[in-house]
Parts: structure tokens; sequence; C-alpha cells
């Protein structure tokens, strides 16, 4: 999950394997399939500026890539997951952004509204 906060700037978010395969579950109605892992950074389009994604099983260990676009900036990498996880990504374009780990139970309350 994805505590977002930002600009209306387009995040990206997705899993990688630690074969850097594409590992993120994106459901078969959804096109272009990129939008599925896009996000307006200030969360106005996920729910209670929540955003969940999902692997494409539970098993495979993976890493969560960041990145905003039109930005000068890299994309962040967080990983060597194996449950699930709940990340901030707070901050403004350019070089002052922020993707950090909160605590996951957290992120679901406020996700459902508890």
């Amino acid at each position: 999950m994805l505590h977002l906060g930002s600009d209306r700037q387009i995040c990206n978010i997705w899993m990688e394997d630690d074969h850097r395969n594409f590992i993120t579950y994106i459901p078969p109605n959804i096109d272009p399939p990129y939008k599925w892992y896009q996000f307006y950074c200030n969360g106005s389009n996920g729910k209670n500026r929540i955003g969940t994604l999902n692997t494409l099983d539970n098993s495979t260990t993976y890493w969560v890539h960041a990145s905003m676009d039109e930005t000068s900036t890299a994309e962040k990498i967080r990983g060597g997951y194996n449950e699930n996880k709940c990340f901030d990504l707070h901050g403004a374009t350019g070089f002052k952004w922020y993707f950090e780990e909160h605590d996951y139970n957290d992120c679901k309350r406020i996700r459902d509204g508890n």
C-alpha cells in the first residue's frame, strides 16, 4: 500500500523480482496497462489517499520501485520483501521527495476508514 502525498505530478509505483522482472499484478481490463501503477502524487485517485498494488503471487521476494514523472531524480527502490508493506511517498517534484516504509496496519486502517 502507498500513502500518497505530493503535488499533481504523476507517480509511478511498481514491483520487480530479484531478476528485475516486472511482477505488479494488472487486471486484464486495464488499458493501457501502465495506468494501473500510475497515481497522482497527491493521492487524489487512491481511497483515502492510499493506493493498493499486488504482486503476481504472494511467494516471490519483491522490490518496490517509485519514480516521479518530469523530474531529474532517479527512481527509488526499497526491498527484499516477502510480506505486505506500506510506503509513504511524499514531498515535491524535483530533488525533494521521499519514499519511506510505514506501518502496514496503519495504512490499512486509513484506507478502509477504520
